[in-house]
């Protein structure tokens, strides 16, 4: 398999050929989910694009998908069970590159043509916290931050914050934080009661949290 793998798009780009371009304002489009985090394995995560407000004479929608890294997958939209609502799908993984892309809609019709809107979104890969794990720091509240490696599986995620919250007054307030070792490992002095901690994520690897109690 490729290192690199292009999205698969779900349906047939359009050969339509516009003559004349028109305004397309009022349009609008939207990702969902807005930020795609895939995970180990490259079946990938499906992703739905939606658009409103078009206008009645546009009879087809393109959508040019942008990469982070120069990478270009087009893709249409179609009217489907909401009268009105355009969408298509398209499904990423952990082959294609993290990071910031962004969609732009392409109308066409009667011989028209117009520029609809653009949308940025994120593809994040996948990151997991264990607490109860090995640390030679030591400890009551500890574990292991992975994030997903070039290769298959999780792998240790060193010189990251992970910040620990204790359930206190009805919220989670704030306590303290540790940075990853080598081995992805964090630690926490003994203090009894709720805890959570959490890994808040970069532009490319998403957040991970974890829940646990202290005695």
């Amino acid at each position: 398999m490729k290192a690199a793998a292009l999205l698969v798009p779900v349906l047939l780009l359009s050969t339509a050929q516009p003559v004349r371009a028109e305004a397309a304002s009022g349009a609008a489009v939207k990702v969902t989910p807005g930020t795609v985090v895939v995970g180990e394995r490259g079946t990938g995560t499906w992703t739905t694009l939606s658009a409103t407000g078009i206008p009645a004479w546009v009879e087809l929608i393109d959508v040019d998908l942008y990469g982070p890294g120069g990478e270009h997958q087009p893709l249409d939209l179609s009217v489907r069970d909401l009268p009105g609502v355009w969408e298509g799908e398209v499904a990423f993984s952990r082959f294609d590159r993290a990071g910031k892309w962004r969609a732009r809609l392409r109308f066409y019709g009667s011989g028209r043509r117009g520029e609809g809107p653009s949308v940025s979104f994120s593809v994040k890969r996948r990151t997991t916290l264990s607490t109860g794990g090995k640390s030679a720091r030591g400890g009551a509240l500890k574990g292991v931050l992975r994030r997903i490696g070039s290769g298959a599986g999780y792998r240790p995620y060193a010189g990251q914050k992970v910040r620990l919250y204790r359930w206190a007054g009805g919220t989670w307030k704030y306590v303290a934080t540790d940075v990853t070792d080598a081995g992805g490992r964090y630690a926490f002095a003994k203090r009894p009661g709720r805890f959570q901690v959490r890994f808040a994520g970069t532009a490319t690897n998403a957040p991970a949290s974890r829940t646990a109690a202290v005695s």
